[in-house]
């Protein structure tokens, strides 16, 4: 038995000893990779995980001050005890210890939807440029006292530029030139006639794509755009656009894509043989689209954009074209949209737009007030009944960590709207109330079979109490209006 033992033992010795000569040899394989490469498999790591590759040896140590790609984003900090300085000290060494090699890529994200402030600091900035940046990305806020540095607008290698900055007005200086900017995205901004002065563009001649999203236009009343090369022209969700008309002056221009107020066709000045996309309220449209996939990939990226926001109205035309996409769920599985806080999203009481709706609601961890209004034209309350909805797969805590209001407006009650609230209700954990507006026209002894139901379904939180309008509170034992028995 002894002789036994000590023969396992040396052998679980010797296997060991193997695993270890093992791992060190694929370490030391690793280190030899010629630094190209080593760089190479860092840009598909988070900047904050790539630098700790620099334990493995001086090699990858050397790497990592060489990085062509640096992303801050608070999002995916580590949690820790004074986060925010600590963020901010990682932002300053990273950029001290690296090298004279260029960075093509510059990206700051903090989230505007944080109670704490960490302004964009224009050193930052001035080191992309002095290592010939090629995307620069700059989401979050600058200080009150600073302005953007003038070697921004003069920077050559510039091909991307993201200036999401919130509530700033954004002024260009007198002189500038981006001679290889292809690529321009403005969010959050305010902008003036003053600081998107017609003669801008003639500053910007390899411009192919313009998007504006969420930029305050108040005191336009044209928006004039006059780009040479011009390919894509969005603008989504802007405050002020239904005072003014939008002048495109662009020869090559092949898509047009608006989302917001109400605006009447002939608003808009653009070539007759461009792609237009349109969705809001009264005036909706798609015209030239050339390929199915095509218009699902934009409507996709532009989804993407729109739930970078805090705050967003999701218009139910929007729901329509995103639903054409093909495999949504697979197309947005690598989303997500942590900023996302209160959310209201007009649809239609369809299976397939219910189902689309929720693949990106799932993806907004820290929603807390979600308001949906089924939209419906007359004689569409009755429905033929749906299959059960095919929603997206929750994790054991579900997919709502923070939602703790819900409100459902015009609720007619088809079977596709009792598996919305119904799944609402298995996996908001957090869920404090939610609030049902009936559909007016619904007779009363429907009404009250549907409430029936409701009171059934299983609640994932134990404080969920639901409500009817008006005011009205259901709980496990009755359904009150006013405080008196229904």
């Amino acid at each position: 038995m002894a002789g036994e033992f000590h023969t396992s033992r040396k052998q679980y010795v010797q296997a060991s000893s193997s695993n270890l000569h093992a791992v060190a040899e694929s370490a030391d394989r690793l280190s030899r990779l010629p630094q190209e490469i080593q760089r190479h498999i860092l840009t598909f790591l988070p900047t904050i995980d790539a630098t700790r590759t620099s334990v493995l040896s001086r090699s990858w140590r050397t790497t990592c001050h060489s990085l062509p790609k640096l992303v801050f984003d608070y999002n995916e900090f580590p949690d820790m005890e004074s986060r925010q300085d600590a963020f901010v000290n990682f932002i300053n060494q990273m950029l001290a210890r690296h090298d004279e090699s260029d960075v093509h890529v510059f990206e700051f994200s903090l989230s505007p939807s944080h109670q704490y402030y960490v302004p964009i600091k224009n050193d930052w900035i001035v080191f992309a440029i002095l290592h010939n940046v090629q995307k620069l990305v700059l989401y979050g806020s600058i200080d009150e006292l600073q302005k953007l540095p003038d070697c921004l607008f003069v920077c050559k290698s510039l091909v991307k530029l993201e200036l999401a900055l919130v509530n700033e007005i954004l002024v260009w200086p007198e002189n500038f030139e981006l001679p290889n900017l292809r690529k321009l995205s403005l969010k959050f901004l305010k902008l003036s006639e003053q600081g998107l002065r017609q003669d801008l563009f003639s500053s910007l001649p390899a411009l192919e794509k313009l998007s504006i999203f969420f930029c305050n236009v108040n005191s336009f009343k044209v928006l004039s755009v006059s780009v040479a090369r011009l390919k894509t022209f969005i603008m989504c969700n802007c405050p002020g656009m239904d005072g003014c008309s939008i002048s495109i002056q662009a020869p090559y221009l092949t898509n047009f894509i608006y989302v917001g107020g109400v605006r009447r066709c002939y608003d808009f000045n653009i070539p007759p043989h461009t792609s237009k996309f349109v969705a809001n309220a009264e005036v909706p449209y798609v015209m030239n689209i050339r390929s199915i996939e095509e218009f699902s990939q934009s409507v996709i990226k532009i989804t993407r954009e729109l739930f970078k926001a805090t705050h967003l109205v999701f218009n139910h035309r929007l729901v329509q074209a995103l639903s054409m996409a093909r495999d949504l769920p697979r197309r947005f599985a690598s989303n997500v949209f942590y900023n996302m806080e209160f959310l209201k999203i007009n649809l239609r009481p369809i299976k397939h737009y219910i189902e689309t709706a929720m693949v990106v609601i799932c993806r907004c961890p820290n929603l807390a007030v979600l308001r949906l209004t089924i939209v419906r034209s007359e004689g569409q309350i009755h429905e033929k009944p749906d299959l059960e909805l095919n929603l997206v797969n929750a994790d054991a805590d579900g997919p709502f960590h923070s939602l703790i209001y819900i409100v459902i407006e015009n609720f007619g009650g088809n079977e596709s709207e009792m598996e919305l609230v119904k799944y609402l209700l298995a996996n908001a954990h957090t869920l404090f109330r939610m609030r049902i507006a009936m559909d007016m026209s619904m007779i009363k002894n429907e009404l009250q079979l549907k409430i029936s139901k409701i009171l059934e379904f299983e609640k994932a939180s134990r404080i969920a109490q639901l409500s009817r309008q008006p005011q009205a509170v259901v709980t496990s034992n009755s359904f009150a209006e006013e405080g008196k028995p229904f």
